[in-house]
């Protein structure tokens, strides 16, 4: 075969038309030995200089997402960033409600969180921190694209999986991380946008493709907690699997315990409740989470505030 060099005017939309190089490949039988592709590369040279200089045709540049370097976890583990995880975004309050306008939550001293849209729960956590978990396990696609059945992933959030209703559930709190918008500013860096993209649902075969916002997967490079998967499934969904990964988020020694007071834990929480209700609740939570062995010990103090250990960590199971 050869090839030689044919151009053709191409229609740029609202700029008009360019003029634009065709490579043509003819057979050898049908035009003959010719020359090689030295004036084929020469003309496509001067061709790109040529357009390159042409300011009256718009140019489209597509520019490859800069590569997430995400964090090393086990298969037992899933990870969250902790901007995310010491705030009331993923809150335990049973009721939801709908956030008009970019309101600011309560969140830890050095971050600022804003959320409009309808509010997200323990459960929504647990599908964007499975969903996190299958992207790296899929090989970290460059569209940021993660396929999955329905049934089984309800099953990996210690659902049945068996009945319908885990897959409406699930499809409903796809819907509300896409449409829950968030202005997340930490550690002088602010990041915009809807936790994930988009997604697509084939209710016939039951697939979802879901597409993560890889804004939100950069904050784990910025500080992430990792907590064991089967104790989180193994815990009641609302206030013990808020706090079971918040105690992991810190380190809780002997020689210096974690300490904060009920108010402000009540509050980070989103739990919504009485303090005195909270109060009550906490105190069980806590007794779950020490017989799962996140906490070695723990206190409720004389001026009310929550004081715990952790294990030391030779000692500590993954949890």
């Amino acid at each position: 075969e050869r090839t030689s060099m044919n151009y053709a005017k191409l229609k740029v939309p609202g700029t008009g038309v360019a003029k634009c190089p065709v490579l043509v490949v003819e057979s050898a039988r049908q035009r003959g030995e010719g020359e090689g592709m030295s004036k084929i590369s020469e003309e496509f040279e001067a061709w790109g200089d040529k357009m390159a200089a042409d300011t009256s045709v718009q140019k489209e540049v597509f520019v490859r997402p800069e590569l997430v370097q995400l964090p090393i976890w086990t298969e037992p583990e899933r990870v969250l960033p902790n901007a995310m995880l010491r705030s009331a975004l993923f809150g335990c309050a049973r009721a939801r409600r709908f956030v008009k306008e970019l309101r600011l939550i309560a969140c830890w001293p050095d971050t600022e969180i804003h959320f409009s849209g309808q509010t997200f729960n323990q459960f929504d956590e647990a599908v964007w921190m499975q969903i996190v978990h299958l992207f790296r396990q899929q090989g970290e696609p460059e569209d940021f694209k993660v396929r999955f059945n329905g049934k089984p992933f309800a099953r990996t959030l210690g659902r049945r999986g068996q009945s319908g209703n885990d897959v409406v559930q699930l499809r409903q709190s796809l819907i509300r991380l896409l449409g829950g918008v968030l202005l997340i500013k930490y550690k002088g860096i602010e990041y915009g946008g809807s936790i994930l993209n988009d997604f697509t649902h084939d209710e016939d075969r039951g697939h979802f493709v879901a597409t993560l916002n890889d804004k939100y997967l950069r904050l784990l490079s910025a500080g992430y907690t990792r907590a064991d998967w089967e104790t989180r499934k193994a815990l009641p969904t609302g206030i013990a699997t808020w706090m079971h990964r918040y105690v992991l988020s810190h380190r809780a020694t002997r020689n210096s315990p974690h300490r904060i007071g009920l108010a402000q834990i009540h509050e980070l929480s989103g739990m919504g409740s009485q303090l005195k209700e909270f109060r009550r609740q906490l105190k069980l939570t806590m007794e779950k989470l020490q017989k799962h062995g996140v906490v070695l010990e723990w206190q409720i103090t004389s001026n009310d505030a929550l004081e715990f250990i952790r294990p030391p960590k030779r000692f500590r199971q993954l949890n």
